[in-house]
């Protein structure tokens, strides 16, 4: 859920109150406010928080700027329950093929983390190699009636790395469209990818002076 609130700000001096900014302190909040206040009178500052990326409690400020009357902090605070427990968790998820050896799956397991039932719709991922192959297949199992569901992420890589080439880093960007209460909304199960060689090599080169060539050759 997006969060909304209008802080009511007003304006008991003699002169319009001008708010110059709204600046929150991250990314996933955003601010809205009346620019210009006349005296004796009253504005708002609104601000709404994109909840998707947290859980448990969340304080998130703003600074608001005004021209003549310096900065005030406004906040929202509260606790953010989430409603699809991920398993393992997003910081948790990584996927590591080795070169040459057979292609490992990694299944993510999602369950309630509330009273209330949720329902997958589909699952999906953009990503392309090379513009046309999919970096990993999917495959979304339901079971007990919905009460839980697991999802089988299947990379689609080269087997084998080029000689030359070092680990490769990959990002699957999955989405799953999810329906909780009434509401949908796209949920993200990113899982990142490292394509490694069987044998690595430190360091990969070696330099030799003059010097020690000729001790070499001695």
């Amino acid at each position: 859920e997006v969060v909304n609130h209008d802080f009511e700000i007003r304006n008991p001096g003699l002169t319009p109150l001008i708010i110059e900014d709204v600046k929150p302190a991250c990314g996933c909040t955003k601010g809205d406010w009346t620019k210009t206040i006349a005296p004796g009178g009253t504005g708002k500052v609104s601000l709404s928080v994109e909840t998707i990326k947290f859980s448990g409690k969340i304080r998130k400020i703003a600074q608001v700027i005004t021209k003549t009357q310096g900065k005030v902090i406004v906040a929202l605070a509260g606790m953010v329950e989430v409603p699809i427990v991920q398993e393992p968790p997003p910081d948790k998820r990584r996927l590591i093929k080795v070169s040459g050896v057979p292609i490992e799956q990694m299944k993510i397991t999602l369950t309630k983390g509330t009273e209330k039932t949720f329902k997958i719709n589909r699952v999906s991922c953009p990503n392309k190699i090379g513009g046309q192959q999919p970096l990993v297949s999917l495959e979304l199992l339901e079971f007990e009636g919905g009460s839980h569901y697991e999802l089988v992420v299947t990379p689609q890589l080269p087997l084998v790395l080029d000689a030359n080439n070092s680990a490769q880093h990959y990002t699957a960007n999955i989405v799953a469209n999810v329906t909780v209460d009434g509401k949908t909304f796209d949920l993200p199960l990113n899982v990142p990818i490292t394509v490694k060689r069987r044998i690595d090599v430190s360091p990969v080169f070696a330099y030799f002076n003059s010097t020690d060539i000729e001790e070499l050759d001695n």
